[in-house]
């Protein structure tokens, strides 16, 4: 292991670190974390050659008393570890709590066919919202390719047919579009398809 490795740092022997510290023994903190005192000295070890400090000193019987260096390491390591905490922490999404911005490639025809509705209900449903239109006949891949547009609504031409790619909302991060495929001397076709966004 080298020397001031901060990679070889660990939630685990941080927080085994941290309840020494808090419980003033090796003994009190193995019936705490219901390990033995063998593994929190191994963790203290790993921790001792990453930090070049003992950490802890013996001051007789089972008391050990914490280095000013262990003092000083305490908080930043509850703040780490509150940090790895948030990290794994499972991430709900609250439209209401949710500003949402986005910008669409778009035609002017899907923009006041599709658009208006789209924004009247995403808007109700979120803290903030706004939208932002790129206009173009036919919106470029492109435009997704460099983060200049978040969606793209534009007919494809395809052996005389022709579909139009209407996006209802954008709730829960869940885009539900409906595909509506003309065809020549055809009445529309709906069926519907689910895209969620990165």
């Amino acid at each position: 292991m080298k020397d001031h490795d901060y990679l070889a740092l660990d939630g685990y022997s941080m927080h085994v670190f941290l309840t020494v510290l808090e419980q003033g023994s090796l003994a009190s903190a193995a019936d705490k974390l219901g390990i033995t005192k063998t593994v929190i000295g191994n963790c203290l070890t790993k921790l001792r050659s990453v930090f070049h400090d003992p950490l802890f000193v013996r001051t007789g019987g089972q008391e050990i008393v914490a280095t000013a260096r262990a003092e000083s390491l305490g908080e930043r390591m509850r703040l780490v570890l509150a940090d790895m905490q948030q990290l794994t922490a499972e991430q709900v999404f609250k439209p209401k709590q949710t500003a949402l911005h986005f910008t669409v490639g778009t035609n002017d025809f899907q923009r006041d066919l599709i658009l208006p509705e789209l924004y009247r209900q995403v808007a109700s449903e979120t803290k903030e919202f706004s939208l932002r239109t790129l206009i173009s006949e036919y919106p470029s891949l492109e435009l997704l390719r460099t983060g200049k547009a978040d969606l793209l609504l534009s007919p494809l031409r395809r052996r005389g047919q022709t579909f139009f790619i209407n996006a209802s909302s954008l709730i829960n991060r869940v885009v539900s579009l409906m595909v509506m495929r003309v065809k020549p001397r055809a009445p529309w076709q709906i069926s519907a398809m689910r895209v969620t966004l990165a």
